[in-house]
């Protein structure tokens, strides 16, 4: 079924979350399939922002009828709706069919709470839940290091050596324009590293290999300096298959990037290599997790917490 198709049997259940700043919201609904039966999808829409090539007219070209003027001395507000600019999109679309519970859960409005992980709690609840988790959660990763998907969307590949090596890949939510909301992701090759968690000394060759030629290849590629480059990890990731976000510095506002899960690659080499080559499986590592997520239950049931 093509994409255009799915969009159009889209069937709206309910509302899962928006954001009113971000200007995005998350829509659950079902799809008939091909046996006539439905299954579970969800749908992302986001207002794109404003391209850098349209600004100059925007005032000129792209305003239709004014509505709501009001005028104080030299200040004005109105409203307007812009005029379609087809060459331009204006809303970004992500689709997730057939979505499974875990989407739901991860995607609906939610409080947070932070978990204090202790080596000892990580081997007897979050090893063991990431331990159950179903091969088809990562399959998707596999698919882009087989080659099977996606081969047209690596920008980089580096993989001369499984143990130091990756791919580069745009992540969904940039437009490969704006170089103010760049974001890139890096999938690396060995299939055995989940999280920080599993990280040490052994290690240090692969780290240092991802920071030193994705800074130079997006210098090369997209002319940003490495110092507006920000690389990170997640803990909690979404998925555990080890991979490295990067983003401009200027994206202040990228999904991630707070304390309580973002984790600086610069930091998580410094650790490694000057304060104890074991540091990850040591030491207590607080996170911020949505009491949805069923291994935020499980930290929350332990009596210990």
């Amino acid at each position: 079924m093509q994409e255009a198709e799915l969009l159009k049997r889209f069937q709206f259940s309910r509302v899962l979350s928006q954001d009113s700043r971000a200007k995005c919201v998350y829509l659950l609904g079902r799809i008939p399939n091909e046996s006539d039966e439905s299954d579970n999808a969800i749908i992302f829409f986001e207002k794109h922002h404003f391209y850098e090539s349209e600004l100059a007219i925007l005032p000129t070209e792209r305003i239709t009828e004014l509505v709501d003027t009001e005028k104080n001395d030299i200040y004005l507000w109105t409203k307007t709706n812009l005029a379609k600019d087809f060459s331009r999109p204006d809303v970004n679309i992500r689709l997730i069919y057939p979505a499974t519970q875990a989407h739901i859960d991860k995607y609906t409005t939610q409080t947070f709470s932070i978990i204090r992980e202790t080596i000892k709690s990580y081997n007897e609840i979050t090893k063991p839940y990431i331990e159950q988790q179903p091969y088809k959660r990562i399959q998707w990763v596999h698919n882009i290091l087989d080659g099977t998907a996606e081969s047209e969307r690596v920008l980089l590949r580096d993989d001369q050596d499984v143990n130091t090596g990756f791919l580069l890949l745009p992540d969904m939510k940039w437009d490969l324009r704006t170089m103010d909301s760049l974001y890139l992701v890096v999938l690396v090759l060995r299939r055995d590293l989940r999280s920080i968690r599993d990280l040490n000394s052994n290690h240090l060759p692969l780290l240092k290999n991802i920071r030193e030629k994705v800074g130079d290849f997006v210098t090369a590629t997209y002319g940003v300096q490495r110092d507006r480059l920000r690389m990170f990890f997640h803990y909690q990731p979404s998925y555990y298959h080890l991979h490295v976000h990067i983003t401009h510095t200027a994206y202040t506002t990228a999904p991630g990037i707070i304390a309580g899960q973002a984790h600086l690659l610069d930091n998580v080499i410094s650790n490694i290599e000057d304060v104890d080559s074991s540091y990850y499986q040591r030491i207590t590592l607080p996170f911020v997790l949505g009491n949805n997520h069923e291994l935020c239950k499980r930290h929350l049931q332990d009596p210990t917490h």
